[in-house]
């Protein structure tokens, strides 16, 4: 398996992120949006993209493997309802740091849970 990640565009301070993946039988592309904290290694990921690509075959957690490889800490922002059990798993397989979501926010640090569970 092969990740490479490449900041595309830089405006503002969005960063868009492509991380190409491939191994045997599949060569996919993953789109990543996100905020980057330089000074502290951070970066606070608001939008990710597995395209086409079929929903439980480990795409979402080997670019979240790959970003960890740039970022010290990575905080999730603007979770779709419908990828709350997703991130839930990540955050549990320490591939994110944080989540937060309007019905709570999962943190280490103040050991809170979702307002909805």
């Amino acid at each position: 398996m092969d990740l490479l990640i490449e900041t595309t565009k830089k405006l503002r301070d969005v960063h868009f992120i492509h991380i190409e993946i491939s191994e045997p039988g599949l060569v996919t592309n993953i789109s990543v949006e996100g905020f980057v904290d330089k000074a502290h290694g951070v970066f606070e990921l608001t939008y990710i993209d597995v395209g086409d690509n079929p929903h439980g075959k480990g795409l979402g957690r080997k670019a979240l493997q790959k970003l960890h490889e740039v970022y010290k800490e990575i905080h999730v922002f603007a979770i779709q309802p419908q990828a709350i059990g997703f991130w839930c798993r990540m955050f549990s397989e320490k591939l994110v740091d944080s989540l937060h979501h309007e019905v709570g926010h999962l943190h280490p640090a103040k050991q809170r849970i979702w307002n909805s569970l």
